[in-house]
């Protein structure tokens, strides 16, 4: 009887073993992988690559502008020991008006212009001008080596013709407080010799009260100033000539243009006219002086107040700052 027992546990447990798959591993406890900490990294910011701004030269040339048109035409003089700047970088101008700014940042720029004390204008084109006593400074824009006008006017009003031609100053008066006496260019004052006398000893015309322009041919006669035309007539001096009258838009005088020809047909009463436009052409004088032979063409410029006292109070454009364009020296009049 135990034997049996015994039997059949055993066989059992061969059943149990042959039972098991050949080849079985007994699984073991399984661990999480243990986990890899990288380092932070560490942002460094990477500054932008600077771009120099380019700088250039500018050359600069100062003029006397008596066309007010913004160039340097024929005629007109360099202005020499000017100084001009931009920011730190300083030249004043030689001989031949002409001095240059170095490296100079590109873009917008302002040159600064230590006019002389009788300059009281910049006239960057034929429309516009710029008071120097309240800007100094021409605006430009720098993208290159360049040359850059600096044209500078005494007043506002322009010379009524081409700074080029050979003309010269016949009469011209400083008009005194008593319409008894005169001051010629030069300061002096004389009495009057007679109405329409002329004074050799101090080359002026009496009794005038206007510039006398004379000419070696019959140049273009330009208008010195935006206005409109009062009148056309003929000139009381010579009835073959005309005058024209055009009373300033600006400046509160009317300007009177005697002994014109070949007036263009443009040119009447009420017409606008602008700076700079042509009127006609210098006549032949029609009374020649001693030795003027070699002027024989004439314009009378005369400058007087709108609704003023007439002639007698005709202003001297070379004592009014800010009106005139121009102020001449003794080799500008005709020595007779």
């Amino acid at each position: 009887m135990n034997f049996k027992k015994t039997w059949l546990v055993f066989i059992v447990s061969v059943a149990l073993v042959s039972c098991a798959p050949v080849g079985m591993v007994t699984p073991t406890e399984m661990h999480a992988p243990t986990p890899i900490i990288l380092p932070t990294p560490t942002l460094t910011a990477i500054p932008p690559t600077a771009t120099a701004i380019p700088v250039y030269d500018i050359n600069v040339q100062v003029f006397h502008d008596y066309s007010g048109n913004g160039k340097m035409d024929a005629g007109e003089p360099p202005l020499i020991g000017v100084l001009n700047s931009i920011g730190s970088s300083q030249c004043t101008t030689g001989s031949d008006g002409l001095c240059t700014l170095e490296n100079i940042a590109e873009g917008k720029q302002t040159i600064d212009v230590n006019a002389p004390d009788q300059f009281g204008y910049l006239t960057p084109n034929s429309s516009s001008r710029v008071k120097l006593s309240t800007q100094s400074g021409l605006n430009i824009q720098v993208i290159g080596d360049a040359t850059i006008n600096i044209p500078l006017a005494h007043g506002s009003i322009i010379l009524p013709f081409d700074a080029s031609s050979d003309y010269r100053v016949n009469s011209w008066f400083d008009l005194c407080t008593s319409s008894s006496c005169v001051a010629n260019w030069l300061g002096q004052t004389e009495n009057w010799v007679d109405s329409t006398g002329y004074n050799a000893s101090i080359r002026v015309q009496d009794r005038h009260y206007a510039l006398d322009y004379v000419f070696q041919s019959s140049v273009s006669i330009y208008a010195a100033d935006f206005g409109v035309i009062n009148a056309v007539e003929p000139d009381q001096s010579t009835r073959e000539h005309m005058r024209i009258g055009i009373t300033s838009k600006g400046t509160n005088v009317e300007f009177d243009y005697g002994h014109l020809i070949n007036i263009p047909t443009d040119i009447k009463p009420g017409v606008t006219i602008h700076r700079g436009q042509l009127l006609g052409y210098a006549a032949p004088r029609p009374r020649p002086l001693p030795n003027d032979g070699q002027y024989p063409f004439i314009l009378h410029f005369g400058i007087n107040p709108i609704g003023g006292c007439g002639y007698e109070c005709s202003i001297d454009p070379y004592s009014s700052p800010g009106l005139f364009t121009i102020i001449f020296t003794p080799q500008d009049f005709v020595q007779q």
